[in-house]
């Protein structure tokens, strides 16, 4: 997971409160704030980072995790979906043509029952890729621009490799 976390650049957050209880439940005060002297600062790290305390900091450790299950949880559920998440189709679908806009429902038919394609191609309206994720996630972009599309997609891309 922490390589994931560097690649995509997420933070699960722990209130600061939580983790100074933790430490306070094994008689270790670890609160600071702006007005904390540097030299007593220094002097929370060097009791915390004594080689006595590795026993202790593994229980803490367990005391924050079960003070946090359910939000650390929940983190590890979004960031593992996120993760596994994969294009299964992109539909790419040009539009050629000229607009045709109507004002009502009957109009709207009658238009659709004429219709009889496009003889010569007219010049590219837009572009609109829509992409299908295997959890149902569904990305629609609509693009004047082929370069604009191209873009679009790259940057899909990039968040999978």
């Amino acid at each position: 997971l922490e390589s994931i976390a560097q690649k995509f650049e997420v933070t699960l957050y722990i209130p600061f409160e939580k983790l100074v209880r933790a430490f306070r439940v094994y008689g270790i005060d670890v609160y600071y704030d702006e007005r904390t002297h540097e030299s007593d600062l220094r002097k929370k790290v060097v009791a915390v980072s004594k080689k006595q305390n590795r026993d202790l900091l593994g229980r803490i450790r367990e005391e924050i995790l079960n003070d946090c299950g359910e939000s650390i949880g929940l983190f590890v559920s979004e960031l593992t979906a996120f993760y596994r998440r994969k294009i299964k189709t992109i539909c790419i679908m040009p539009l050629h043509g000229n607009r045709t806009e109507v004002f009502g429902v009957e109009e709207a038919i009658d238009f659709i029952r004429k219709y009889s394609g496009i003889r010569d191609l007219p010049p590219l309206e837009y572009i609109e890729v829509v992409v299908t994720y295997n959890n149902g996630t569904v990305i629609q972009g609509q693009f004047r621009e082929k370069d604009e599309a191209e873009s679009f997609l790259k940057k899909l891309s990039a968040n999978i490799e």
